[in-house]
């Protein structure tokens, strides 16, 4: 099978990752995810690929919860909410400069995402779903742009230096 894509806006290689447990291709320059609708990829009757329109050409990161994902977009400094299973856009969550790196805390559904200086907090569930809730401040001006989870629910938030940054 081949389907018809556009690489990313380096020039980088396509990012295979997954949309409601199906393969996808992130699409960084087309600004659109196609989720690959397949059990089989070998049967006659192909992949009835779905596309999923993002607001802008952007370099993305995501994560899902619930019946929504949640697309953070760097240079636009938002975090597009689509729902799952349509790819329909449900909200817009703004003024996240240079954001970069995003992680859900699957416990409580909160979202965090590192935003140069701090990192933005949104909620996924009950009447905090898409709804920005604070922001934690960063002891220096730059970006996370990698979380991890440590012991004892510990999430840090490193730069793309070498030291943590929270």
């Amino acid at each position: 099978r081949t389907i018809l894509g556009h690489a990313p806006f380096t020039g980088g290689k396509e990012q295979i990752i997954t949309v409601a447990e199906h393969d996808a291709l992130l699409m960084q320059d087309s600004a659109e995810i196609i989720v690959m609708d397949a059990a089989d990829y070998t049967s006659m009757a192909g992949v009835q690929p779905i596309t999923y329109k993002l607001a802008n050409p952007d370099h993305y990161s995501y994560v899902e919860s619930g019946a929504h994902l949640y697309v953070g977009h760097l240079r636009s400094g938002m975090i597009q909410v689509l729902d799952r299973s349509s790819g329909k856009e449900v909200s817009r969550i703004g003024n996240c400069n240079t954001l970069h790196g995003i992680q859900l805390d699957e416990q409580t559904g909160r979202i965090l995402v590192g935003c140069n200086s701090n990192v933005m907090i949104i909620g996924s569930r009950g009447a905090e779903a898409n709804v920005e809730l604070g922001r934690v401040n960063y002891p220096i001006e730059q970006r996370a742009a990698v979380f991890m989870e440590g012991k004892n629910r510990v999430i840090w938030a490193f730069t793309e230096g070498t030291l943590p940054a929270l």
